[in-house]
């Protein structure tokens, strides 16, 4: 199954097997007889030039392939031995995503805790000021709404700590609808108008005992 090619020093393919011939019809439009792609001659030429065994790669045909290219000197032509490594290409995309994705999780949460510093201080200000206010204040309903906003983004940072696998975990007593029509929010914002989203509620569901920021994630 793997591509096999010999190619002379001129750059004309002179045996292709099979499975080389279909990958010198697509997508280089070649075939015995004709040279070989330009990248393919200049390792020929290298090889015979060096005398020595070269190892590259070339995308093809939506594939990844390692050509071994073995000079015979006296002849002048070389043979060119080829394996598919597509999957491992695939393997090693993955993993890089991967590791893409563990240090956007990492610096999210090393902005959330710096949030958390930030919004602790809003947080407790406010509270301050809301407790030394009268009800008729003209002030308070802006100290409320300062609050309101701390604790909102208190919310979100929690979310952040959770997507982080940061978040020091704090069961209580909750409420699985509240906790859906908060996340419900989010979601919205987050996938396209192409999207619908529903959501059943059930009425009368007892409490249950867990983190919030964990039953967020499921």
């Amino acid at each position: 199954p793997n591509p096999n090619l010999r190619v002379d020093k001129d750059g004309a393919i002179r045996y292709a097997n099979p499975a080389a011939a279909q990958l010198l019809l697509d997508p280089w439009r070649s075939a015995i007889g004709d040279h070989a792609p330009a990248e393919v001659r200049k390792v020929v030429t290298d090889s015979l030039a060096a005398g020595a065994i070269f190892e590259f790669e070339i995308a093809a045909d939506k594939r990844n392939f390692v050509l071994i290219v073995a000079p015979v000197v006296a002849r002048q032509y070389v043979n060119l031995y080829g394996r598919d490594v597509s999957d491992r290409k695939n393997v090693e995309a993955q993993l890089r995503q991967a590791q893409k994705m563990e240090a956007v999780g990492r610096l999210a949460g090393g902005v959330a805790h710096d949030f958390n510093n930030l919004l602790t201080a809003i947080g407790g200000y406010s509270h301050f000021l809301l407790t030394s206010m009268s009800p008729n204040d003209p002030r308070r309903s802006d100290v409320e709404e300062i609050k309101k906003a701390g604790d909102r983004a208190a919310a979100l940072t929690r979310q952040l700590l959770a997507f982080s696998r940061q978040q020091v975990l704090q069961p209580r007593m909750l409420d699985l609808n509240n906790i859906v029509r908060e996340i419900e929010k989010i979601l919205r914002r987050l996938i396209g108008e192409d999207v619908t989203l529903t959501t059943n509620l059930q009425n009368g569901l007892e409490s249950i005992k867990a983190d919030p920021g964990q039953i967020e994630q499921v």
